[in-house]
Parts: structure tokens; sequence; C-alpha cells
């Protein structure tokens, strides 16, 4: 097992995925210090309290709406992009173009729904603000909708970039964000308040599409959207789109329960409920943008070509290595859990009482790194052979347990309740997707056998 592995992690292919994993990694890294610089001005600028309530709860709608409809769009393309791109590089294209023409005309919807719907859905979201508070969110909301368009396009330019072996771009683009949002938290933060928050979000969106378009123009690929509606292959990501948008919507919507669970909780929870996930949410966003953008491509580049055996054990070798890195990670993380966040967040409007209630849920939080990164492995594989329906089933089973978790934990241990729930569904998600992704590959790797058998026989 141990000589198999070795050997799987130190191969050619072993290597430059390694490799490519490092590169991005790396840039990530740097991408995420700018944005804990950017993190710090907010926490000094607005500490923890109603106008960062709001925001985070303007911010959630939107968020939402990018997971479920451009990340579905981007998702369901790339296997069948990289299939065609191996004979017919315009038709790849063409494709592309497509489904960015689709996810650009499902986002408007989603975006005019949720304009619509947004004044009716926050009282129930967050029963327990205050009118007020729930007016300031709504029109925190109305300046970020925009952010659901522009990604779609985003997500779409990303995957294919990342698909072209590009990998690095992808990683950098984030900056634009934080950066937009030091900046004009600097020039009109005081004159604004939070306005200016949201308006930086918006302007840091933005800002990705550029570089992005400026990119794929410096390398003669850019992607426009077009109708190419009677395409099969665009019929066949369609039929993907379903099982994969269900799964994300289901699974997207366990950030609003735990953002609803914490706004009945005493005023400032959500503020602590996400400042406490800042740093875990980063490692594991890190860890997500690696894994993701270097395996998908990766794996459905094996897959095309029937590599059973190399996909079971790359699959084994990288959670082998995901557990053995995220172990020394907890054990850091839990020992310099309070100082982490002094250094981070301390100061300005954030107070030392601030301190102590976000790193006690943090120290919750980061026990869910290794299933978080282990179940975006899995997830990243089985989109690949396009057997989306698992990650529907997943998607299910995850939301079920959250909404009881929560409300027995939140009873128990308040705040830190909804942490411990998080980690929970993160490890019960993850066992689940791996045997899913074994079970898969056993029976894909028969049924190659049976019939490259009946070839010979014949």
């Amino acid at each position: 097992m141990l000589t198999s592995w070795i050997k799987q992690f130190t191969s050619k292919i072993g290597q430059k995925v390694f490799s490519s994993m490092m590169i991005v990694g790396g840039l990530s890294f740097v991408v995420k210090i700018i944005a804990f610089i950017k993190e710090r001005f907010i926490a000094q600028q607005f500490g923890i309290g109603d106008s960062l309530d709001a925001f985070y709860l303007a911010y959630l709608l939107p968020a939402f709406a990018v997971t479920v409809v451009p990340a579905s769009f981007s998702t369901a393309l790339i296997p069948t992009y990289l299939d065609s791109k191996k004979t017919d590089s315009k038709n790849a294209s063409q494709i592309a173009s497509g489904i960015l023409l689709f996810s650009i005309v499902f986002s408007t919807l989603f975006s005019l729904l949720l304009v619509l719907g947004s004044y009716y859905l926050f009282p129930k979201i967050a029963n327990g603000f205050t009118s007020n508070k729930i007016d300031l969110a709504f029109s925190l909301t109305l300046i970020m909708i925009p952010i659901i368009v522009i990604s779609s396009c985003n997500n779409i330019w990303s995957a294919i970039i990342n698909a072209n072996g590009f990998f690095s771009l992808v990683s950098i683009t984030p900056l634009a964000s934080s950066i937009s949002i030091i900046v004009v938290l600097a020039t009109i933060g005081q004159e604004y308040g939070v306005y200016s928050l949201a308006l930086g979000t918006l302007f840091g969106c933005i800002a990705e599409s550029i570089l992005l378009v400026l990119f794929m123009r410096e390398h003669d690929f850019v992607i426009l959207p077009k109708w190419y509606v009677n395409s099969p292959e665009i019929r066949k990501i369609a039929n993907q789109l379903l099982p994969i948008a269900l799964g994300t919507l289901i699974l997207s919507s366990t950030s609003v329960i735990d953002q609803s669970t914490a706004s009945m909780l005493d005023p400032g929870a959500i503020s602590i409920l996400n400042y406490s996930n800042k740093l875990v949410g980063s490692i594991i966003s890190l860890g997500s943008i690696s894994i993701a953008s270097v395996f998908l491509p990766h794996f459905s580049h094996m897959v095309v070509a029937n590599r059973w055996e190399d996909i079971k054990q790359t699959l084994i070798t990288y959670s082998v290595l995901i557990l053995l890195v995220t172990a020394i990670l907890i054990v850091f993380l839990l020992y310099f859990s309070h100082t982490i966040i002094v250094y981070l967040f301390q100061g300005g409007a954030f107070t030392p009482e601030d301190v102590v209630s976000v790193s006690m849920v943090q120290s919750v939080f980061i026990w869910g790194i290794p299933g978080s990164f282990l179940g975006i492995l899995f997830v990243r594989f089985i989109s690949s052979v396009n057997e989306n329906s698992v990650l529907t089933i997943s998607a299910v089973i995850s939301l079920c347990l959250k909404l009881v978790l929560n409300y027995l934990l939140v009873k128990i241990m308040g705040i830190k309740g909804i942490a411990l729930s998080t980690v929970i569904v993160f490890i019960v998600s993850c066992v689940y997707l791996g045997f899913k992704s074994f079970r898969i590959i056993s029976r894909r790797n028969l049924a190659n056998e049976d019939c490259n058998s009946r070839k010979n026989d014949s």
C-alpha cells in the first residue's frame, strides 16, 4: 500500500498535479493575505454590530445565487468542453459560448426573482432583526444584486482558462475584489458607512471580469455569449444542469440556515459567526481553489481515456496527503486560535471581548477542515464522470442533518452549536461521497474491462 502510494505520488502525472496544486495554492495564499487585510479594514471600521449584520444578510442572497446558478453552469461545462476540445477546438469554443449565454439568461432571471422576493424573504430568514435592520439589508442587496449576472460570466471564463491550463491567472483574480473593497473603504468608508462595503464588493466583481477578458484576449480564446441551441453537446450539458443546480441549491441552503439561526440569537451573532469562519473559510477556499482548479480537468482527461485504476490511485494518494496536512494544520490553528483573531481583527471597533467570542467559535470550525477538503476532492471526481445525482443525494442528506443539528446544538451550545453542526455535516458528507466515488470507479472499471474483452473476442 505504502509503495503504491509513493509510486503514484512520485510519478510524472502525480508530480504534475502536485506542482499545479502548489502553484495555485501559493498564489491563492497571497490572495488570502490581501483578503485578510481587507477583513481587518472591515473589522476595525464596523466591529460587531447591526450594520455589519445587515451587510452579511444582504450579501447572503447574491452569494447564494452565484453558487447555485453560475457555478453550476461552469461545473457542468468542463467535462464536455474538454472532451470536445480533443477533436474540435472550434466546437469546444462554441459550446462554451452557448453555455455562457444560458448562464447569463438564467442568472438575470434569478436576480429579478431575488429583487422581487428579498424584501419578503428577509423577515423570514432573519426573524430576530428589527425592521430598520431589514430595510438596511434590502438596500444593500439592491446594490450588490448585479454581482449575480457578472459572476455568471466570471465563472465560465475562469473554468475555460483553467481547462486550458492557465491555473495561475484564475488564482490571482480575487485580488481585484479585495483591493477594490480596501480602496473604497479607505476613500469613502467614513462618509457612506456600510454602503461603501457593498459598493466595493460590486466594483471588485467588475474588476475581476476585466482581468479575465484581458487575459483571454491576450491568448486568443475570448468566449462571448452566442446562440448555439442545436448543439448536441449543449443539450448534454443541459441534462446535467438540473441535478448539479439542485444539489448546489440544497447544499448552499445550509449557509442560509446558519445565518437564520444566528439572527435569532443576541445582536451581533451573525457578525460573530462570519468573523469566526473567516480563517477556516479562507483555508477551505484556498484548498478548494487548488483542488477544484487542478483536479476537475485532470479527472476529466483520465475519464475520457478510461484510466480508472489511475483515478483510484490518485484519489487514495491525495486523500492520504490531505489527511496528513490537515491534521498538522488543526493542531497549529487550535493552539494559536485566540492569538490569530487578535492579530487579524482587534482594534478600532473590534474589542477584546469580541476577540474572545470569535476565537471560541473559530476553535470549533477548525475541526471541519479535513472533511471539507476531502469532500471537494470527491465532488470534483463525481462531476468529471457526470454522476451528479450523487451530489444531489449528498446535498439532501447534508441539508436535513444541518436542520436537525442546528436545532439541537444551538439549544445546548449557543452559537458554537452552529459551528459544530457544520463540522459534523462536512464529515458525514465526505464519508458518503468517498464511498460513492470508489463504487463508481469499480463499476466503470468493470464495464470497461468487459467492453475490452468483447472486442478481443470478436
